[in-house]
């Protein structure tokens, strides 16, 4: 744990170095710990994960923020920086070491209302927005948290983490109005794409409708000079709620698309698809999702083409109330590429809203195909958004 205390400390000191400027906010948008147990050639084992954003925001009147984060997949592996000597080739020390250090994730400046439009203009470099996740919602609108638990690492552990369709990452300009709606919102971004390589650069275009029962967002983007012809993608997020306890969410969407004139050119593996119904009442709830994975994520293969989970959860209480709640979640996965294709698991949880953390407790039972020795596991730790 001597790293995560590198990093508080770090965050200590950048929060007492910026004292005097009245101005500006600290923030910790978010800090995750999860712990996972299992069993690992007859040895019990726990990994933890670990989550951390900070952010420092000049406010309206200075019109500037930027981002650190600290993420670890395995925060107790030694390496040189504990003390210990890391006992791999130089690669996986120097990403060993590139793991436990607070980095730079954001920076940006923001002219707001340029030449009285109800425009603002952000210059960035970075990683800074994901597309049709549901959180931007959340932020721009203020809208309740809507956006499916079917992602990150406590479903997605070992493989890609997926969250919404496409990330911003780079450095350029973007372009956010109209400033002041509760309705609308759209974004037009040019940036080097640092996902890609220097010299490589996208531009994207996205729109936010927000209305108390329906909610959507959409985008396209392109990026030049990548493939015989370009790199396209684009995609969408639907939310209905019809409010009287049905809900339904989709992100559809292509992350990736190289045309290169090819009849098999496109097909059905590039694409992101998740589709899920939902019931839920006062203190009940029924979600089912549908989950289809892209080839390519992110710019990057993900080697999960042709890979589809089917999850249905039910849900004891109320997420929205504060105290606990929790439920079950049933998952088959079909893994065509995967050495065992077909998996199913159940995953009882516990969660305990307190104040400003979330506590999630899950144990997940692997029931086909059954293998003792990765039979169980369990995740226990907490979650917070400030």
């Amino acid at each position: 744990m001597r790293t995560l205390s590198r990093a508080l400390c770090v965050l200590f000191v950048v929060t007492w170095l910026a004292g005097p400027l009245y101005s500006a906010d600290i923030r910790v948008p978010r800090l995750e710990m999860m712990s996972r147990a299992f069993l690992d050639e007859d040895l019990f084992r726990l990994t933890t994960r670990v989550d951390l954003e900070m952010a420092l925001e000049g406010g309206y009147k200075f019109g500037a923020d930027v981002g650190f984060r600290f993420q670890n997949q395995r925060i107790e592996e030694p390496t040189e920086l504990t003390g210990t000597t890391y006992d791999g080739d130089e690669a996986e020390r120097i990403n060993a070491l590139f793991n436990n250090t607070l980095r730079f994730q954001y920076a940006r400046a923001i002219t707001r209302e340029i030449f009285g439009a109800p425009l603002d203009l952000i210059y960035f470099t970075g990683a800074i927005d994901r597309f049709a996740s549901g959180h931007e919602f959340e932020r721009r609108f203020a809208t309740r948290p809507f956006a499916s638990e079917y992602s990150g690492f406590r479903y997605f552990p070992d493989g890609v983490q997926y969250d919404g369709i496409h990330a911003v990452r780079g450095t350029g300009l973007q372009l956010r109005g109209p400033t002041g709606s509760d309705r609308l919102s759209a974004d037009l971004y040019l940036y080097q794409d640092e996902q890609i390589r220097p010299g490589v650069f996208s531009g994207d275009g996205r729109v936010l409708f927000n209305h108390p029962q329906v909610k959507i967002e959409g985008f396209v983007g392109a990026t030049f000079p990548e493939a015989a012809a370009g790199v396209y993608r684009g995609g969408m997020l639907l939310f209905f709620d019809s409010g009287v306890g049905g809900e339904f969410l989709a992100q559809v969407g292509l992350p990736y698309w190289a045309p290169n004139g090819s009849e098999d050119d496109l097909s059905l593996d590039d694409f992101f698809i998740m589709i899920e119904p939902r019931i839920r009442l006062e203190s009940f709830g029924i979600f089912l999702t549908l989950f289809w994975h892209p080839a390519v994520y992110e710019q990057r293969p993900t080697g999960e083409e042709g890979s589809l989970d089917l999850n249905m959860k039910l849900l004891l209480g109320n997420p929205f109330t504060g105290g606990p709640y929790g439920g079950i979640d049933h998952t088959i996965q079909f893994m065509p590429e995967g050495d065992e294709q077909v998996e199913l698991s159940v995953s009882p949880f516990l969660r305990v809203a307190t104040s400003g953390v979330l506590w999630d407790m899950t144990l997940r039972a692997k029931v086909y195909p059954f293998d003792l020795t990765d039979a169980v596991q369990a995740f226990f730790g907490i979650r917070t958004e400030f």
